[in-house]
């Protein structure tokens, strides 16, 4: 390398940035997720949530929002809960109607 390349490169040189893209010297900047973390959603609106969602009558937004908010295992426990219910209700519909046939 010439004197006059080390000179242009020197004189070029920015203020150096963390990989993260912040400046040296400047605390990191927290994750989206860390900054205003949604409110967890309630076993019962998760509930509401899968009603809605056997109905086949949710939103774009509303699916959106349950994706980002509702817990997993609440979803799987509830959904588990509304299957046994609805072949419950199946179950007492059909003996109420072979009921009235005798």
């Amino acid at each position: 390398m010439q004197p006059s390349d080390r000179e242009a490169e020197q004189g070029s040189e920015q203020p150096s940035e963390q990989p993260s893209g912040q400046p040296r010297g400047q605390p990191p900047a927290q994750p989206p997720e860390q900054q205003s973390a949604p409110r967890r959603a309630s076993f019962l609106q998760t509930m509401r949530a899968v009603g809605w969602g056997l109905l086949g009558i949710r939103k774009g937004s509303g699916y959106a929002d349950d994706a980002s908010r509702l817990n997993p295992v609440h979803i799987v426990v509830a959904a588990v809960l509304a299957g046994v219910l609805f072949v419950v209700a199946l179950i007492l519909i059909v003996r109420w109607a072979v009921a009235s046939l005798s």
